[in-house]
């Protein structure tokens, strides 16, 4: 195995320079953005124990598996777990991310080049460093070889990131997830009553329909909560209908008298 991170800003050709190694790559090629490649297979972190054949794996702003500041997550783990475990095989990993940083070190440890992406006014210039060994080569790509791979791929293209309960931590008024919630709710409820629900249930459910997973404990909370309200209403109802039925009976009751 072999474990290569390229490096630079939007625009500096990072994405340009993996889709060109997966062009000129005849082996299976998997990759978290499309590819028009006769190989491609789309990416997600559960398809690499899987794969044991020769393949090319590319993950594209790699920050948002391998994020330094997450280092104990689930998700860093797995992956260093693949990437151990496949170093015996014809597999090669790269890596694209506009700061080495952002990369848990581990990662880094592991890489065998560290390119450096730059745009130049003649098209794209990589700089190639092997760590360890002293010296670096230059490889460049005028733009109109670039042009060429440019169909390859979009260019306009967004890597989400993997946790997309991320978007929902750095909300600062999680308040205004609840109408999202409420419609949630509302679809949840048309089979299955509200305190029919339990946790494991909700958790099941926001996986089954692509809902972050943070969602699970605010969509089981807001339904317990709607639960206690409508149990309080039938209660407060019944013991109106229990007054005025006892209300009625005792004016007949004088009435007669």
């Amino acid at each position: 195995m072999s474990l290569t991170i390229i490096l630079g800003p939007t625009g500096a050709g990072k994405t340009l320079l993996a889709t060109v190694l997966a062009m000129n790559d005849e082996r299976e090629v998997y990759a978290n953005y499309h590819i028009n490649h006769p190989h491609f297979h789309a990416l997600e972190p559960q398809h690499l124990v899987a794969i044991n054949s020769p393949a090319l794996i590319i993950i594209d702003e790699a920050y948002a598996w391998l994020e330094s500041r997450r280092s104990t997550m689930d998700l860093n783990l797995f992956l260093g777990y693949v990437m151990f475990q496949k170093r015996k095989r014809q597999i090669e990993f790269v890596l694209t991310a506009q700061l080495a940083g952002s990369i848990d070190s581990r990662f880094r440890d592991m890489a065998d080049r560290i390119i450096i992406a730059e745009k130049t006014h003649q098209g794209f210039k990589y700089t190639i460093i092997r760590p360890g060994i002293a010296g670096s080569k230059v490889w460049k790509l005028s733009t109109e070889a670039a042009s060429k791979y440019y169909g390859a791929y979009d260019t306009m293209e967004k890597v989400d990131p993997i946790d997309s309960d991320m978007i929902v931590n750095v909300m600062p008024d999680q308040s205004k997830l609840i109408p999202e919630l409420d419609t949630i709710i509302q679809d949840m409820t048309t089979k299955i009553p509200l305190d029919r629900w339990s946790l494991a249930m909700v958790e099941a459910y926001c996986l089954e329909h692509n809902h972050p997973r943070q969602y699970a404990k605010m969509l089981y909370g807001r339904m317990k909560a709607k639960a206690l309200e409508q149990a309080y209403a039938g209660k407060t109802n019944q013991k109106k209908r229990s007054y005025k039925k006892s209300d009625s009976g005792s004016r007949k009751a004088d009435t007669k008298g």
